[in-house]
């Protein structure tokens, strides 16, 4: 566990043998589930199962929760000597032409970006920083960044012909 800001509260995990164990069979998952585009003047994302109802079977979750999720979990409960909650995952998947305008999440504290496969690092997430400048945070493949709810950030265009793959999830600390 990487403390990016200790004032921002934000933090970059990164997981053990994620070329060689998680990355493909994940992205397998993912790319098994029903083509959902979403797409308005905010957003234009090839697909994700953020609106997909919540019985449509996700075996992605399944993977995550077996094989990532617990030493995250783990060391983020560590690190801030609390229980962590998550309140839903979904998947996004940015080809070409694709972006997701600043937003932020409401109903959690936390904001989780799991980078599942980032052709160019230049298409790491955006933040709005309080007081600073627009900031990238370094980030690779297998990495979750995770920061306050209320940061502003953005999935700039992915201008590369090459497919960006996030997982998301909200979750909260119970101090």
């Amino acid at each position: 566990m990487e403390i990016i800001s200790k004032e921002h509260f934000i933090y970059k995990y990164s997981i053990k043998d994620y070329e060689k164990k998680i990355k493909w069979p994940l992205i397998e998952k993912i790319e098994k589930i029903p083509t959902n585009p979403y797409i308005d003047k905010n957003q234009k994302i090839s697909s994700t199962d953020w609106n997909m109802p919540e019985k449509m079977d996700r075996k992605y979750i399944d993977f995550l929760k077996q094989f990532v999720l617990p030493d995250y979990i783990n060391s983020t409960e560590k690190l801030w000597k609390a229980k962590l909650i998550i309140h839903n995952i979904w998947f996004q998947l940015y080809k070409q032409g694709d972006f997701h305008d600043w937003h932020t999440h409401s109903n959690a504290n936390l904001t989780n970006i799991f980078y599942v496969k980032l052709p160019n690092e230049k298409l790491g997430t955006q933040f709005k920083m309080p007081g600073e400048l627009i900031k990238i945070i370094s980030v690779k493949e297998g990495d979750i960044l995770t920061v306050p709810a209320y940061l502003a950030h953005r999935s700039q265009i992915n201008e590369t012909l090459h497919k960006k793959y996030v997982i998301s999830f909200n979750s909260s600390l119970d101090i």
